[in-house]
């Protein structure tokens, strides 16, 4: 091939750039030129002083072929970025949108210090109430049960007579403990 008809830096940025048709094309070549660039320069870190004949060689492995590559190689890099990106985006944006709606939410529900102690109180009074009632029906069903007595003694306790209990004396039956200064009976 010869050296006139070799691609140069400004023909491959005339393929990849100006010859794109939209503006996702143009930026798209102007990445690969950049891409390209970056294997020019990583390659004369390897041969700093190259030969017409390597140079020429290099210049021949970009062809159509080779700068399409570069193109799709940038194509799925700037996508990837760009959906992580939008990802990113997306999940701070719930994140600010759940704050923000739970503190109004929040805010809506907020409620004072006293009212669920008094749904507390309200509630065990019912329960206290309800276990009552449930207590009575279950000793108007065996009359006899010391439920019953209580609810009668409650309830009318003109039917029953409080008596003080006095203390039994000693009785013969219940041994108590002696001890020897009790013995001891000084007449």
């Amino acid at each position: 091939m010869p050296e006139e008809n070799l691609p140069d830096d400004s023909s491959i940025f005339e393929r990849l750039v100006n010859q794109s048709n939209s503006k996702e094309e143009r930026i798209f070549g102007m990445l690969a030129y950049a891409k390209y660039q970056i294997e020019k320069n990583r390659w004369l870190s390897k041969i700093p002083n190259p030969t017409s004949e390597q140079s020429a060689a290099f210049y021949a492995h970009y062809d159509d072929h080779r700068l399409d590559e570069l193109v799709q190689n940038v194509q799925i890099i700037v996508l990837a970025y760009a959906d992580e990106y939008a990802k990113e985006q997306l999940n701070k944006e719930l994140d600010r949108y759940k704050k923000e709606v739970l503190s109004v939410e929040l805010k809506k529900i907020k409620v004072g210090f006293w009212l669920p102690v008094w749904q507390g109180f309200l509630a065990s009074a019912a329960f206290a109430i309800a276990l009552f009632v449930a207590g009575v029906f279950v000793s108007l069903a065996n009359p006899n049960s010391n439920m019953t007595r209580l609810l009668q003694f409650l309830f009318s306790p003109d039917q029953y007579e409080l008596k003080r209990i006095e203390p039994k004396s000693q009785s013969s039956s219940i041994p108590s403990k002696v001890t020897p200064e009790k013995n001891s009976v000084t007449k």
